[in-house]
């Protein structure tokens, strides 16, 4: 199983691999050119028109390279690029256009951070419902690709301040704990200034005042290791006093207020926190019983707030100033300030800003006109009570619908995985039964291949035994004639020369003459037959003339068929009946083949057999002068596959040498 298991993986791993490799050099100097334009657009040396041209035109070479990531990536760098140059609708227009293009492509990353984007941008339009809808989709996204990094650490608290905006205390806390978590993990002491920040307003909104204190203590800790500058500080101090404050604890609240007017440089820096934490000391004591230097102390952060065109700071100035003048009986100016604040909420459509100098109206004017600001105060108030609670139930709504579709998205994933691990299985089990099937054919093939050299075995001993046979018919019929030879007609050849040889007594010379001729012709010829016979019996002795003659018949028989002449030479000293039969088959085998190859395909007139006995080697060479073959061009035809497949059978080492024109050669060594 674990074998099928590696195959498996394998084969996944071969088609990842083709995949990742589909792409040629041109397209790799294409991705290089595309991340040089992205880099070029980053550069805040060069022109605002320099940084967004080098972006669109990485967009652009992206759409060609057709990879979807790359093109997401493209289109999210010319976004950032719009945002840096104060461009929000063009930012808006182009994270859009890559959030409708990722859901398309069902890219998760590329929803995720193109729905950050959208969420930023409805933020600074106050468009609270807007940016929390996108700010949560991508929040999930991030989270179902198990990314939790400065994103969605940086997603989640902008989720947390708005909820803390809409008055979704309970919510907001919970998601400003999530964020902490991934910037403590993280280190990120900035971030982590902002959300103990948030974290202390919410505890105070929800009359914690002690958690709240620990938060905005943590935020200041923070934001002074961080380094954040003066500003970050004197907001974290002045919220501090704002818990005193709520709490009535004047005294402490003034203490914190002037801690942050400590800061020399803060009028020049921050000149609206200076103007906030100057009225706020100056409504805390106030509050506590003292009119030193009243109403200039109000009148001093009005006029820098005016200034700074700071409407909210404004109607919160005019608001101290009408509390004093009514504490004062001046009723007039009291209710001259509250009109300026109404009217300054009224054109900056802060309808939660202009709730409490309503309600200041109706207790400072008993006339038609307080009557009118109580009845106006009750419908804004109720209205602002059911927008909140629509809010909140919208942003639970999201959160819940959300989390469906997560929920759907997991089941989807659950029965995509079951389908991987069905498919596997069957992948798996169709490898499986693949496998059976080759080892089944292979099992085949070697049996037919046992069975083949066992025919083979069994073709050459018969062909041996029938040749051996032959030679014992011949050597046998070789016998008797040397048997008669050397029997009968030597007998009669020696009688004859007996008789010559009683003549002998006749004296004359021509007599003498013509009977010593016969005499010496007998002896000739009694020489001669005694040579034959002699050979004729050595020749029965001989134990290697079977198997050299099975390979003459078979060379004799080619070079017919070819119309060749051919030598074949076999060195005396090879015993045969020491070599097993496997290799004499395979040998007999490689022969034929080569013969057969001449015949059709060299164009030979002349063949060449050699067997040699070396030390422990036996050397076959097979010489045409055919026609010959480019050797680098040469084509492994079925032929020579059989006769280097016979040789390596054999253990043997196979050596061809050819030229166009120059015959072929081959040579074989076994060693024996």
């Amino acid at each position: 199983m674990r074998f099928l298991v590696l195959i498996f993986i394998f084969l996944i791993f071969s088609c990842n691999q083709k995949k990742e490799y589909v792409g040629n050099n041109k397209q790799l100097q294409t991705k290089d050119s595309i991340n040089l334009l992205m880099e070029n657009s980053k550069d805040d040396t060069k022109t605002e028109a320099s940084r967004i041209l080098n972006a669109q035109q990485a967009v652009q070479k992206a759409v060609k390279v057709d990879i979807d990531s790359l093109y997401i990536k493209t289109l999210l760098n010319l976004a950032l690029v719009h945002y840096q140059n104060n461009k929000l609708e063009k930012f808006k227009s182009v994270s859009l256009s890559v959030n409708k293009f990722s859901k398309k492509v069902k890219d998760t990353l590329g929803i995720a951070k193109s729905s950050s984007f959208l969420g930023f941008y409805y933020l600074t339009k106050d468009r609270s419902d807007s940016s929390y809808y996108y700010y949560n989709t991508s929040a999930k996204m991030f989270k179902t690709l198990r990314i939790e990094d400065m994103q969605l650490a940086n997603v989640l608290n902008n989720m947390a301040i708005i909820q803390k905006n809409e008055k979704d205390y309970i919510a907001g806390e919970v998601t400003s704990i999530e964020a902490m978590k991934i910037y403590k993990r993280l280190d990120d002491d900035e971030s982590l200034s902002s959300v103990y920040n948030n974290l202390g307003i919410i505890s105070n909104e929800l009359e914690r005042y002690e958690k709240a204190i620990e938060y905005h203590s943590k935020s200041l800790d923070y934001a002074i290791k961080s380094e954040l500058g003066i500003n970050s500080e004197a907001i974290s101090l002045n919220n501090i006093g704002i818990v005193y404050f709520r709490q009535k604890q004047y005294q402490k609240a003034i203490e914190y207020y002037n801690r942050g007017l400590a800061y020399e440089d803060l009028p020049n820096e921050a000149a609206d926190t200076y103007a906030m934490l100057l009225d706020n000391v100056a409504h805390a004591e106030f509050l506590s019983g003292n009119r030193d230097n009243f109403p200039e102390k109000y009148f001093i952060p009005f006029r820098i707030r005016d200034s700074l065109e700071d409407v909210g700071g404004i109607v919160s100035s005019c608001m101290n100033l009408a509390e004093y003048y009514l504490a004062e009986k001046d009723t007039a100016t009291s209710k001259k300030y509250v009109k300026q604040a109404i009217n300054l909420s009224n054109r900056n459509k802060s309808f939660g800003g202009i709730l409490k100098p309503l309600a200041l109206l109706s207790d400072i004017d008993q006339s038609k006109e307080g009557l009118m600001a109580a009845k106006q105060y009750i419908k804004i108030s109720d209205s602002l009570q059911r927008a909140e609670r629509t809010t909140r139930n919208q942003f639970a709504r999201i959160r819940f619908e959300t989390d469906e579709i997560v929920q759907k998205n997991k089941e989807i994933s659950k029965q995509k995985d079951l389908f991987i691990a069905i498919s596997a299985v069957l992948v798996m089990f169709g490898i499986f039964v693949y496998i059976i099937r080759k080892q089944q054919e292979r099992n085949k093939e070697l049996k037919f291949s046992k069975a083949q050299q066992e025919k083979n075995e069994e073709i050459y001993n018969l062909m041996l035994s029938q040749q051996r046979k032959l030679e014992e018919g011949r050597q046998q019929e070789k016998k008797r004639i040397s048997q008669e030879l050397h029997d009968g007609v030597l007998s009669k050849l020696f009688g004859t020369r007996l008789n010559l040889d009683s003549l002998n007594f006749k004296n004359d010379k021509k007599t003498i003459q013509i009977r010593g001729q016969y005499i010496d012709q007998l002896k000739s010829i009694e020489k001669e037959i005694r040579q034959i016979s002699h050979d004729l019996n050595a020749e029965i002795y001989d134990s290697n003339l079977g198997y050299t003659e099975v390979i003459s018949n078979l060379i004799a028989s080619q070079a017919q068929l070819g119309n060749l002449e051919y030598k074949f030479q076999s060195d005396s000293q090879i015993s045969w009946e020491a070599i097993s039969n496997k290799v004499k088959i395979h040998l007999y085998r490689i022969i034929q083949e080569a013969l057969q190859n001449i015949n059709k395909h060299a164009n030979a007139r002349n063949i060449k057999l050699i067997f040699e006995k070396g030390e422990a080697t036996l050397h076959i060479a097979i010489h045409d002068d055919g026609i010959g073959f480019d050797m680098n061009k040469m084509k492994n035809g079925i032929g020579l596959k059989n006769i280097k497949s016979r040789v390596k059978e054999i253990g043997g080492k196979l050596h061809l040498n050819s030229t166009t024109g120059g015959g072929t050669n081959i040579n074989i060594n076994i060693t024996v």
